[in-house]
This record gives C-alpha cells, sequence and structure tokens, in this order.
C-alpha cells in the first residue's frame, strides 16, 4: 500500500467497495414506489459515506445509535433507514462490523495480542471481542491468526 493513505483510509476504500458490490449485487425492487431515486440514493450514499467515516474514526469506542446520530448530524431513524437499506444491518452492527474488519487486519499485520486488539477497539473484554469475531467471521481469532499466517507463508 502507499505510504502516504492512512490504514483507515485503506478500510474506508475496502468498505465502499463493498457496498458497491452489494448494490450491484442486489437487485431493485419490482415496485416502482420501493426504488429510490438516483437523487435519494446518491444522497444515501453521502451520507453512508459520512456515517462510515464517522466510525472509523472512533473505531476505539464503544459508540450506541445516538452517538452516531449525533455526530453525523442524522437523526436516529434516518441513521438506521440508511444503513439497513445500504448495508443491509443497524448502524450498531455496521460499527461492529468495521471493528472486527479492523481486527481481522490487526491480526494479519501487526504483533499485537487478542486482549491488545480487544483493547485498541473498545471492547468491554477478550471474550466478548472473541464471540463477536466468531459471530461475524465464522471462525476464532485463533484461528483466523493461524490462516493468516499460512497465508503469509
Amino acid at each position: 500500500p502507499n505510504a502516504n493513505v492512512s490504514d483507515l483510509e485503506l478500510q474506508l476504500i475496502k468498505t465502499e467497495l463493498e457496498l458497491l458490490l452489494i448494490n450491484l449485487l442486489i437487485p431493485e425492487k419490482s415496485s416502482v414506489d420501493a426504488t429510490p431515486t438516483t437523487n435519494h440514493r446518491n444522497y444515501s450514499y453521502e451520507k453512508l459515506d459520512i456515517i462510515t467515516r464517522y466510525m472509523l474514526k472512533h473505531i476505539n469506542e464503544n459508540l450506541t445509535l445516538e452517538d452516531i446520530s449525533r455526530g453525523c448530524a442524522i437523526s436516529p431513524s434516518k441513521l438506521n433507514r440508511i444503513c439497513n437499506e445500504l448495508v443491509g444491518e443497524s448502524p450498531v452492527s455496521y460499527f461492529t462490523y468495521l471493528k472486527i474488519s479492523e481486527a481481522q487486519r490487526l491480526i494479519k499485520e501487526t504483533s499485537l495480542n487478542f486482549t491488545q486488539i480487544s483493547e485498541q477497539l473498545g471492547f468491554n473484554s477478550v471474550q466478548y471481542f472473541s464471540r463477536l469475531f466468531k459471530q461475524r467471521v465464522r471462525i476464532t481469532p485463533s484461528e483466523y491468526a493461524k490462516l493468516a499466517l499460512k497465508e503469509n507463508n
């Protein structure tokens, strides 16, 4: 990667590419009324970009729906609608997704142990972090680290 690009910027690019792919793979709703207008969709993607940037900037915190809403100047209901519409999950679940994605990167690219990664990402305990990691990635952080090690060799 380019030395002038931060890890958070790389994560944002990755996330935006994933969102683009998700959008391309999800068929449009058949009802004309249910299909957002182009302006609405552009507005929603701009807001999602703001939301994602805010979450990545605060990746080491425990944000609530209200924190994200306040930090992005978007009402909680609009925040919920944008995240559910564009990423298919609630803002807090999306924030967890970003945290676990960052944990995956840290496991692959650093020598931090799971306790350090858990603390760095603002999880209450390494056990909670491990449980969420397994729910999201389908394997434990230890199994993921072993796979990443094999991948690098």
